[in-house]
């Protein structure tokens, strides 16, 4: 093949089933070698057979589309392609579904026309029973024409960049209303529920949080009410103690303290090595003495400034005082 700008040569290699372009590099003056074809496996034609659609990322390669099953049990060989879960209609009452990314059918079987644009080509395959699927015939812009196809679609694959889109018929079973796939419904189902459940938590959530801080307020209300009370003691006078206690009778005795009575004179109380060997220890406290008595003498004399004689008694009188300890 010769044009203006460089000579270039195809070759068909039966050995390793290619279809070789090479180019003439006037610079090495050699066949350089331009392309493969073809490039990987799903290049093969019909690989996946009729409905089938090729994907080189996946494993295996060879996929039914959205809708089919694969005809053969194995899953080794895909020439026989895949067929239908549900049969059509062949009426109105079928619909399509829209596949992204695709390399389109053979088109052996197939009809353009340019002058059709899209919806068009979808009413004019809808009545005819033979037409599986439609398309733009110019992808230019936002796309132009019609081309159909008929029969079974196959030598389908799925690019990553770039593709056209594909419309193929579906029975109205696999469909929703108005050509709705199934399967978009249930997603649509399956994540409103799933948003629904979301929001339903987050609201328990905040709810409980909100009860937890008014339960908390009304708590810490609470303590400060009890600890602004007058908790102050009522105050007794000495008398009224007495009165009440037959002055301090022994019968009136609820118990005493741990470190005994209190004493007058330093010398009857214990010492705090003492308590504390007490404390420490299992020591008996001693028993509380008995009041004593005093030995102080109190004068009585008074001075007058009469000019009488003083008279006193020759005996020596003393005055004790008894206490409680």
């Amino acid at each position: 093949m010769r044009d203006k700008a460089a000579f270039s040569r195809i070759v068909m290699n039966q050995t390793l089933y290619l279809r070789q372009r090479f180019i003439w590099d006037k610079a090495t003056q050699s066949w350089e070698l331009y392309s493969n074809v073809p490039r990987d496996l799903c290049d093969t034609y019909a690989l996946c057979g009729a409905y089938g659609i090729c994907i080189i990322s996946d494993m295996p390669v060879c996929q039914c589309l959205k809708g089919f099953k694969p005809k053969s049990r194995g899953y080794v060989d895909w020439s026989q392609g895949c067929v239908r879960y549900k049969s059509l209609n062949y009426s109105r009452q079928d619909g399509f579904i829209k596949f992204t990314a695709m390399k389109l059918p053979d088109a052996t079987l197939s009809w353009v026309s340019k002058s059709m644009n899209l919806n068009e080509c979808r009413e004019k395959c809808l009545d005819n029973s033979s037409c599986m699927a439609y398309t733009n015939s110019d992808i230019r812009g936002e796309g132009s024409g019609c081309a159909m196809w008929f029969g079974d679609l196959i030598d389908i694959r799925y690019f990553q960049d770039g593709g056209q889109d594909l419309y193929i018929r579906m029975s109205a079973s696999e469909l929703g209303a108005k050509g709705v796939p199934r399967t978009k419904i249930v997603v649509t189902v399956i994540s409103t529920a799933a948003l629904l459940a979301v929001v339903i938590a987050a609201g328990y959530l905040v709810h409980k949080r909100r009860r937890n801080i008014v339960e908390k307020t009304e708590n810490n209300r609470e303590t400060d009410q009890v600890q602004n009370m007058d908790l102050e003691l009522p105050l007794f006078e000495l008398a009224t103690i007495a009165n009440a206690t037959s002055n301090f009778s022994i019968n009136n005795k609820l118990g005493e303290g741990g470190f005994g009575p209190v004493y007058k004179h330093p010398k009857d109380r214990p010492s705090m090595p003492s308590v504390i060997l007490m404390l420490g220890s299992e020591t008996v406290l001693p028993q509380p003495k008995q009041p004593g008595y005093l030995a102080d003498r109190k004068s009585t004399r008074q001075d007058y400034s009469s000019s009488t004689p003083e008279s006193c008694s020759t005996n020596t009188i003393t005055i004790s005082e008894l206490e409680g300890r």
